[in-house]
């Protein structure tokens, strides 16, 4: 479950802000599910839409007792919400509060905005709950990531994903990853990687699945991937693979009705064997993207970085090709 914490000190506006936060995401179709009064003018709602549910608990004054936010969160992690949006009290003996909601591997913080002469606490209040529904609405890209992956294949598009293309702009992604279980994995040079999710409680909603390179993607393991991609291109969802993970695609099928690319023909057709029929949609090129699959050969990350942003339109197009001549190019150009 992701958390989505509103933080600060006692009687500064949470309960007001979160009930704002309410208005919006009713506003967006969500209706209550389950209803609870916790006293005080404080509530418990779960919210349901097409299957998602999200958790809203405005009592974030207690590290423990029956009021607890760790039991709140509890209880709305088991009643299957997919994200929890809470408040966290802080202040003099409160720091048992936020180190209930940092026991959640996913958390955001958005910390409370003071009324002042300039800004009235009504304002104030609305624009906490804008930040709040900013961080809830930014879309899911799946990262997947087997042991001993190439952390260089994915680290320029998680970066421009997570902070955005142009420093200040809109950030609408937000990367997660997922691997076989929740037990980190190793890359090539030693990173160590905890997921986010493992295959078996990933998010049901996302905008892009993404197979980073390595050298599992022969192994069994791998084998689980292939009812996730199945299900993406089923979904529409974008499908990007890099490396070896563009092999995966091919050696499963996945290549047989687009265009595409990889580390060499040779080396698709080693990996797709009888299954591979699609040669004629070979391109002999740094990354392609193809109707909602993009493929690259594993040196081309800063190639396929531009591919999937375009796809995603994380940004204005100009933005992207800049982002992308910055880091091909560098700051030293030959006169």
């Amino acid at each position: 479950m992701e958390i989505i914490a509103l933080r600060g000190p006692g009687t500064t506006g949470k309960t007001t802000t979160l009930k704002i936060v309410f208005e919006k995401l009713k506003a967006q179709g969500f209706q209550k599910d389950l209803e609870e009064d916790l006293g005080n003018g404080d509530f418990l709602w779960v919210l349901e839409k097409g299957g998602r549910k999200v958790g809203l608990v405005t009592q974030g004054d207690y590290a423990q007792r029956e009021y607890s936010v760790k039991k709140h969160l509890s209880k709305l992690e088991s009643a299957g919400c997919d994200t929890a949006i809470c408040a966290c009290t802080t202040g003099e003996g409160k720091s048992g509060i936020q180190r209930c909601i940092d026991a959640y591997a996913i958390h955001d913080y958005v910390d409370k905005t003071q009324g002042t002469g300039e800004l009235s606490f009504d304002q104030a209040n609305e624009e906490d709950a804008n930040k709040m529904m900013a961080l809830f609405n930014r879309k899911k890209v799946l990262l997947v990531l087997l042991d001993e992956y190439s952390d260089w294949e994915g680290a320029f598009l998680s970066t421009a994903l997570h902070i955005g293309i142009v420093p200040g702009r809109e950030v609408k992604y937000k990367v997660h990853v997922i691997a076989p279980t929740l037990n980190a994995v190793r890359s090539f040079g030693g990173f160590r990687t905890s997921p986010d999710y493992s295959f078996e409680n990933m998010p049901k909603e996302y905008e892009a699945l993404i197979l980073i390179g390595g050298n599992r993607w022969g192994s069994p393991e791998a084998e689980k991937v292939v009812p996730l991609v199945q299900k993406a291109l089923d979904s529409g969802v974008l499908v990007g693979a890099i490396c070896c993970g563009a092999s995966f695609l091919c050696a499963h099928g996945f290549l047989n009705h687009v265009k595409h690319t990889g580390n060499g023909l040779e080396e698709l057709q080693r990996w797709g064997g009888e299954r591979y029929t699609n040669e004629a949609g070979y391109v002999n090129a740094q990354a392609v993207s193809d109707g909602n699959v993009v493929t690259a050969n594993g040196v081309a990350y800063l190639e396929f970085t531009r591919e999937v942003l375009l796809c995603l339109e994380a940004d204005a197009v100009e933005s992207i090709e800049t982002w992308y001549d910055f880091y091909k190019n560098g700051f030293v150009r030959p006169e």
